[in-house]
Formats: C-alpha cells, structure tokens, sequence
C-alpha cells in the first residue's frame, strides 16, 4: 500500500474527475451491455449500492477504500504465496526426479 494516500476533499475531487474523463460514447456502452447482461433485480440493487456510496460521508468513502485496498493487498499476498508453493512443488519434483536418474 503506498504511503501517499491522502484524504483531503481535494485530492477526492481531483480523483473523482479523473474517473469522469471517461468518454460518454464508452459509458453508454458499457450501461447498454450492462443492462443487456444482467437481471434486472441486480442491476437495480447495483444502481442503489453506487447511489448509496455517492451519498456517503467523504470518512466513511475512506474507510471503503482502505477495506478495498487492505483486501487486494491480501489477494496479493495469497496470490504469491500459491506461486510459491507451486514452484516448490516444481523443484521437489525435479530433485525427486534426479535422485531416481542418478540411483541407477
């Protein structure tokens, strides 16, 4: 997690610009597909859920976007650790297999 995380309006705002430079051409074509994709029942409660964060005091946005963050961050950790363990496996099984060559 980087160390530069801010929490001033500010910084918010500048964000939140930042997301709104998608063009309109892309946004109704992704609600299109959504619509398209996903029940109706869903889509409303997506709607609400994004309806309610916007509502949301910018503390409580913070706290949301840490959990989120502290949430990949442990995806990551997992992640690695997998790759770890299959790459153990890999060499145990090379060193399982030489032994097998070099015993004869």
């Amino acid at each position: 997690m980087s160390s530069n995380n801010s929490s001033s309006p500010t910084d918010a705002d500048a964000k939140e610009n930042e997301m709104s430079g998608i063009s309109m051409v892309t946004a109704t074509a992704y609600l299109r597909k959504l619509q398209r994709e996903t029940p109706p029942a869903e889509l409303r409660k997506m709607l609400d859920d994004m309806a309610r964060e916007r509502q949301a005091s910018p503390e409580e946005r913070l706290r949301k976007k840490e959990a989120r963050a502290l949430l990949v961050a442990a995806r990551k950790r997992v992640e690695a650790h997998r790759e770890e363990r299959r790459a153990q496996r890999e060499r145990d099984f090379e060193a399982g297999s030489l032994r097998h060559r070099y015993r004869a």
